[in-house]
């Protein structure tokens, strides 16, 4: 869940009415359609193995070592470049509240506090971090869930009209920007090893 909903579902909403708007809410449809056939790939993988690594221990079981090493190599820097986008989001939304926090020096210096706090957590042990995690996920579900109810009883029919075309964009582009939004859940089997039971856990998570 934390993996999932960051700074894709808070950030690209806006992004996607822009290049497609009414029509982009399609476009987080059509987009979870696609990803559904991978996360139910995930899902079974998951089932099969108890290790850590995720796609990296699914690729060597595949294709053998090398092209193992390859796809967790490619998963980690991947990954390096998730942390980096999500911190300089961070700064990007104190930007809102003070000028300061949008000037690059310290954008900089939050994004390099915010992974080197969350790697310490994480360097101490499992237990904290996950303690952490259900903080962060608690503090990021509440308030959307307290914005969905506040925004319905603000819908109105003349919003979504025209429903096609009125964004500045492409809708097959608003398809591919969900991708940031609503992938995620690869990450879900990379710590398996260190969860009870999870061959049955992984698959449902």
């Amino acid at each position: 869940v934390n993996a999932i909903i960051g700074s894709g579902i808070f950030l690209f909403p806006g992004l996607l009415a822009r290049e497609a708007g009414p029509a982009s809410i399609l476009a987080f449809l059509i987009c979870g359609i696609l990803l559904l056939a991978v996360a139910l790939c995930y899902a079974e993988l998951g089932s099969m193995y108890s290790r850590n690594g995720g796609s990296y221990v699914y690729a060597k079981e595949a294709f053998g070592s090398i092209l193992g090493f390859g796809v967790g190599w490619i998963s980690w820097v991947t990954a390096i470049f998730s942390w980096a986008a999500v911190a300089n989001a961070v700064s990007s939304y104190l930007g809102y509240f003070h000028p300061f926090f949008g000037t690059a020096p310290a954008e900089k210096c939050i994004a390099l506090l915010l992974i080197a706090g969350f790697g310490t957590i994480n360097y101490r042990g499992i237990k904290p971090g996950a303690r952490v995690v259900n903080v962060l996920t608690v503090a990021k579900v509440l308030p959307l869930l307290l914005f969905v109810l506040a925004g319905s009883f603000f819908i109105n029919g003349a919003y979504f009209r025209p429903f096609w075309g009125a964004g500045t964009g492409s809708f097959s582009y608003a398809v591919f920007l969900a991708l940031w939004a609503l992938q995620g859940f690869e990450t879900t089997p990379i710590p398996s090893g260190e969860s009870q039971n999870p061959q049955k856990a992984v698959p449902i998570a």
